[in-house]
């Protein structure tokens, strides 16, 4: 998913999302580099990153599966660095919403889906 200067790529097979940001290198040229900037894993799901969504300043990322199924709502903060590299900017994220906490917690049977997070 590509949104602005924001590259997300999902990585089912080892449960992984990568965080890539677009930079112009160096300074006012045409020279693009993308720099890694956060590696997102889930603990206890499979196919975590199966299925992506990036907006303005939220990601979501899908993982569906027989058991614990699900999509994690992600808050993006794009800011400069404090101890700015080459890239002079960066990217946070932080999980504002998981959807087995609504889901899976009061009983209905999205956890237990394979369609969940299937797409985002």
């Amino acid at each position: 998913a590509l949104h602005d200067e924001v590259a997300v790529v999902g990585f089912p097979l080892n449960n992984s999302v990568l965080v890539f940001r677009r930079e112009l290198l160096p300074a006012k040229t045409i020279v693009v580099a993308w720099t890694l900037h956060a590696v997102l894993t889930q603990e206890g799901t499979s196919s975590f990153g199966a299925s992506v969504a990036l907006g303005a300043s939220l990601l979501v990322v899908g993982f569906p599966a027989l058991m614990n199924a699900g999509a994690i709502l992600y808050r993006i903060d794009r800011h400069a660095d404090s101890d700015a590299d080459s890239t002079g900017a960066g990217v946070s994220l932080s999980a504002v919403l998981d959807s087995r906490d609504r889901c899976c917690d009061i009983g209905l049977p999205c956890c237990d889906s394979s369609h969940v997070g299937a797409s985002v």
